[in-house]
């Protein structure tokens, strides 16, 4: 595994670890939590890196099929981009019901699509897909093809389970 790749697992895995400490209420609060954790990983191990939100990957209508986050070298090399989708459990009482659901089931096949272009097309090594889906309100489907679902011992502030859906391209058995 690349040490960019290790690095974001470490992140997901600190994000599991913390994520009962403080709500989310949009995808945004995800990906910045993941990249500021990202960014510290990076300072404390004194590398050339930077990571970036809403990176520029593909080419494509109106602007470039952009990456919700991904870790470039110094020389501007992408060592690793990642996609996610983030859907809130229905029954928080902070949140407005008419909200849900906040995405479609179809929204994380195409961050899985999205994750191979970016590493078919050489854009970046290593691409992951991470829907994270507080109360469960995903995880009776079956995960999607090159997927996983991984049910996180986190709860959100108000007691409500969370399961990712996770996606890694190429795969682990592919390196």
């Amino acid at each position: 595994m690349s040490d960019a790749a290790q690095m974001f697992e470490d992140a997901i895995r600190w994000l599991r670890e913390t994520y009962d400490g403080r709500p989310f209420f949009v995808e945004r609060d995800i990906v910045y939590t993941v990249q500021l954790q990202l960014w510290r990983l990076i300072r404390q191990h004194r590398l050339d890196w930077s990571v970036f939100n809403d990176y520029p990957m593909i080419p494509g209508p109106r602007r470039h099929l952009s990456a919700d986050i991904a870790i470039r070298s110094d020389a501007g090399e992408v060592l690793l981009a990642a996609e996610f989708k983030f859907e809130l459990a229905h029954h928080r009482k902070d949140l407005l019901s008419h909200k849900f659901p906040v995405i479609g089931w179809g929204d994380p096949l195409k961050d899985i699509a999205r994750i191979r272009d970016f590493v078919t097309t050489g854009k970046a090594p290593v691409a992951y897909a991470v829907l994270i889906d507080e109360g469960r309100f995903f995880r009776v489907r079956e995960a999607h093809a090159g997927s996983e679902w991984i049910d996180w011992d986190a709860r959100t502030p108000d007691g409500q389970a969370v399961s990712i859906l996770w996606a890694r391209w190429p795969r682990v058995d592919q390196d």
